[in-house]
């Protein structure tokens, strides 16, 4: 690798200490050369800002680490280099490339070290970010409780609290982290995200009544849904576990709810498109950090989601033709007793499966108009 003339490295590094400070975090940093060659660090770190730039983050892991490896010797960073922000850089560059022990345990490290405020927060996300990722639910738990307590993280901070709980099977917790969050974000796709599990995990719960008022504020919300088949599918369900409970008014009152299939098509189509142009939109900062970053991961999978319900939905407009003519052909019957269970036996119709039922129909319950 050539090397640069001083003014040159001057240029680069400071470029690189106005990424850091602007919490962009960086990428990868190339291979230094050979091992007798002790490459001036204030060179090893212009060139990992290059490799930030173009977002070879692999790269950046590898160098902030001999960077790191060096300091620890007792080698002085260059001047205007921060050592806690240069961890941090070296933490989210572990969490671009799957390194999550790595970048747990750096971020750990600023979160104990530094006094600034701003930077302990940021790097506190990082630490329950790569523990998360790492499937460290639990441990991830507590640290995103500690991070709600700053204001700028706030809702950020609940959103992920509930997401780890949920997957650690601390349903309190979640449900706690949830409500906070929906009772004071704004009301977003992550506003979205979170009322929706919530009312999945009400519904796990029997809790009925919670789970009919979480299906009323999305549905007074819908703008702010993508997965709009998911929520179709939360409402059939609030619907199967009224008929369950024997409350047929509630279970009408949410199958009616229900766009018709070719209506939900549509709304996912149109989501879909709003979340490709948002992903695409994320993706062209290039020197975005881990927050940035997990948020188009984030969005990829709630985009991954909705096209997993549509195929559900897909699946269940093609059970049950038997049944469906069976309804039909006690219209007269069902418009006057609906979901009766003795009706619905007369009619031949069981009445669990009827969510695929109402799908496949595409609009069952205009029988009771």
């Amino acid at each position: 690798m050539a090397l640069h003339s001083t003014s040159e490295l001057r240029v680069l590094t400071l470029r690189l200490v106005r990424a850091v400070c602007m919490g962009l975090g960086m990428a990868g940093v190339g291979v230094v050369g050979h091992a007798q060659v002790q490459i001036p660090l204030v060179q090893v770190l212009a060139e990992a800002e290059t490799h930030r730039s173009a977002r070879r983050y692999a790269e950046v892991a590898a160098l902030l680490d001999r960077v790191l490896a060096r300091v620890a010797q007792g080698e002085r960073l260059p001047e205007g280099v921060d050592r806690d922000r240069l961890h941090l850089a070296a933490a989210t560059a572990h969490v671009r490339t799957g390194g999550f022990t790595r970048a747990s345990a750096l971020a750990k490290g600023v979160v104990s070290a530094t006094k600034v405020k701003l930077l302990q927060s940021e790097a506190r996300f990082v630490w329950g970010l790569a523990l998360a990722l790492d499937q460290k639910f639990a441990e991830a738990v507590p640290v995103f409780g500690d991070l709600a307590l700053d204001p700028n993280h706030r809702d950020r901070a609940w959103l992920y609290q509930g997401i780890a709980a949920r997957e650690a099977g601390l349903t309190e917790v979640a449900i706690a982290a949830y409500e906070r969050l929906l009772a004071q974000a704004p009301q977003d796709g992550d506003w979205a995200d979170a009322a929706l599990a919530l009312v999945s995990l009400q519904l796990q719960r029997g809790q009925l009544a919670e789970v009919e008022r979480g299906l009323v504020r999305l549905r007074d919300r819908p703008e702010a849904v993508d997965n709009v088949v998911g929520l179709a599918l939360l409402t059939l369900q609030a619907g199967d576990a009224a008929l369950t409970a024997e409350d047929a008014i509630a279970a009408l009152a949410a199958y009616q709810s229900v766009p018709s299939r070719v209506e939900l098509v549509r709304l996912h189509e149109e989501r879909d498109r709003r979340l490709e142009t948002q992903i695409a939109g994320l993706r062209a900062l290039s020197g975005a950090g881990a927050a940035d970053s997990d948020a188009v991961r984030r969005l990829e999978l709630r985009r991954a989601q909705a096209k997993q319900a549509l195929a559900e939905l897909n699946v269940g407009a093609l059970e049950g033709g038997d049944c469906c003519r069976s309804v039909t052909a006690g219209n007269d019957v069902v418009r006057r007793e609906f979901l009766k269970k003795d009706v619905c036996e007369m009619v031949g119709v069981n009445l669990l499966p009827l969510r695929s039922l109402f799908l496949r129909l595409e609009y069952a319950v205009s029988y009771t108009h």
